[in-house]
């Protein structure tokens, strides 16, 4: 019985995450190639209709979280636990960096929740993820850029109204 070494392992298991990005990308290219013929008969079916608003969200919303799922390996790969464990603060002070954090990193509220699962198995405490979780969707530059581009680039109101 022929054993695998660890760097065997990674490679399989970098393998498998791009042909699941591959693959994803494919059905979504060919959701949206649905999409486009289901717009003829949106007319007559109701489900047809909400397939296509469904997918319209989708669709916005999946450079976004694909931001959040690249940052989060970015994390698993570049950074140290030791380091993270090191360099954080305990007790009750300990969320302050996580808000902090969430204010800067570029992913937005579709995205973040792979990251802040990432941090917190990289050994970030809960608290922190949590401020973390907390105050990415409410300021961060991503967030902003998001809503501004669900709600169309003639309309500031709602991006402006997220920051007040």
């Amino acid at each position: 019985m022929k054993r695998t070494s660890t760097t065997d392992r990674r490679i399989a298991s970098r393998n498998y995450k791009l042909l699941l990005l591959i693959t994803g990308i494919i059905i979504g290219i060919g959701l949206s190639q649905l999409r486009l013929e289901l717009n003829i008969f949106s007319e007559i079916f109701v489900i047809a209709q909400q397939y296509n608003l469904f997918l319209g969200i989708y669709m916005e919303a999946l450079p976004f979280l694909l931001m959040g799922v690249i940052a989060s390996g970015l994390v698993e790969e570049f950074l140290d636990p030791d380091w993270l464990t090191a360099h954080q603060p305990d007790g009750r002070f300990g969320a302050i960096p996580g808000a902090l954090l969430g204010l800067v990193v570029p992913v937005c509220e579709c995205g973040i929740v792979p990251l802040s699962r990432r941090l917190m198995k990289k050994g970030l405490v809960p608290s922190a993820a949590i401020a973390f979780l907390l105050a990415t969707p409410v300021a961060n530059p991503i967030v902003l850029l998001s809503t501004w581009t669900a709600t169309g680039p003639f309309d500031l109101s709602l991006p402006v109204l997220r920051v007040d």
